[in-house]
């Protein structure tokens, strides 16, 4: 059983290496995306308001999505 989410590759339900190097990949292109928008400047200076979604990956110690997650952000 997988949890819901809006990209199945980020889908969490496999524990099979291939699901997990996926989501791996997903959560590094996220990381990617914000330090570029961090390094070129992206965020407004002044004004302070927001009107972007950056999602967040909740993992464990191992690094493994972490257990729970959709009923702490219910």
């Amino acid at each position: 059983m997988s949890e819901r989410t809006t990209r199945t590759h980020k889908e969490v339900g496999s524990d099979d290496a291939a699901s997990r190097r996926e989501l791996m990949h997903a959560i590094l292109a996220d990381v990617r995306a914000l330090e570029r928008m961090l390094r070129d400047g992206w965020f407004e200076t002044g004004v302070r308001r927001i009107g972007a979604e950056q999602e967040l990956f909740l993992v464990d110690q191992a690094y493994s999505p972490a257990d729970g997650v959709l009923a702490m952000l219910d």
